[in-house]
Order: structure tokens, then sequence, then C-alpha cells
């Protein structure tokens, strides 16, 4: 990852690499997905992480689900298909420590510049809409609830992770369950919505 990169201790892959790893997984959808939700992405100085959760959830601390995690170091020449076929997927201890870190309202970011993600910190916390290659008319909303890890699984103590990922059409977001830890944002996801429906009739 690029040093230059790094901003309020928060390391961000600059390659091209997280985009086309959800674009590799979208494809696996035969359905149109009108929002995107990204929480499952970690960065953090010399390596890509990402984690998602069980089919069947689990109490982890004051979440639920049981959370996994993968790994790329910078040095990997693997690439994108390295990634994808990672078997290092492993549970994550319940001795880590987790807490919330930040978030940013989707609404703020929907329309933000990529260029601008190295010169805005809140923006570096990764929410931004971007717009997918392989889906020429779709706008991707980014969005992510960060947790900051305290200790363990070899993460440096700065180390900011971001939690799981949530695939959604405007329906399923209006049918989200009142326990969902996406309630918080959901009339952030619900604007960005109208906003791209605004977009698309202008179009």
């Amino acid at each position: 990852m690029a040093e230059d990169a790094a901003a309020a201790g928060f390391a961000c892959d600059t390659s091209a690499l997280p985009e086309q790893y959800l674009d590799a997984q979208s494809s696996q959808f035969n359905h149109a997905l009108d929002v995107l939700i990204i929480c499952n992405l970690i960065f953090n100085d010399d390596r890509v992480l990402l984690y998602r959760t069980a089919d069947e959830p689990k109490s982890w601390k004051d979440k639920v689900g049981v959370p996994m995690f993968r790994l790329r170091r910078s040095d990997d020449q693997s690439g994108l298909e390295g990634v994808l076929k990672s078997k290092v997927d492993q549970v994550m201890s319940e001795d880590v420590s987790v807490e919330e870190y930040a978030r940013v309202a989707c609404r703020v970011q929907v329309g933000l510049d990529p260029a601008r993600l190295q010169q805005s910190t809140s923006a570096m916390a990764l929410h931004t809409a971007v717009s997918s290659p392989l889906i020429e008319d779709s706008v991707w909303l980014r969005a992510s609830l960060l947790w900051k890890i305290e200790d363990g699984v070899e993460l440096k103590p700065d180390g900011h992770v971001c939690r799981e990922t949530f695939w959604a059409s405007a329906e399923a977001v209006e049918k989200l369950p009142e326990e969902s830890f996406l309630m918080g944002v959901k009339p952030d996801i619900q604007a960005a919505l109208e906003l791209r429906k605004r977009r698309v009739s202008l179009a």
C-alpha cells in the first residue's frame, strides 16, 4: 500500500483491488442491486484484511455474528485471484476488544470525488460513492461502520477494521429489522437511494 495514503492512523489501499474484489462478488448475484454497503474491508498499513460473518449468527462481544478475517500482505504478488482463493480465514478470538470508532453519514459522501479520499479524514473512514465498472448505470454506495482493534489478532494497536457486508435493494433496506446494526444508517441509505433515483430520472 502506498505510504502517502495514510491519514489519522488509517492506511488506505489506493489500488483497485478492493473494487475488483467487490465487483467479482457482485457478479455472483443474478438480480439488480441498488445499494452495496461495504463494511468488511479492513485496511492496516502493510496488509488488506477481509472478514465476514458465518451463516449462523452467534453472539460475539456486544455484536452478532462470527467475525472472520483474511489477510493479504503488501508483498504478495498474487493480486485479486490470490485474495479470492485465499484459504487463511480464521475465527477471530472473542478476547479481541473492540469499540466503535466512527460513523460518517452515507449522504455526506455520495458523489464525493475519489481523488479527495487522501485529503479527507472522514473519507478515509471509507464512506464514498463509487461507480462500478461492471454496471455502467449504477451508483454504488460505500458505507462503513468502523471499529478499532485494541489488541490481538496480530494487528497493530492503531489498526482499523470495518464490519460486515450488506447487499441491498431499496425494498430490502425498507424491511431492515429493528435489531439490525444497520438501523443506525437506514435514513442515510434511504437518502442515498432517493438521490440515485433523481440522478437516474435526470439522465
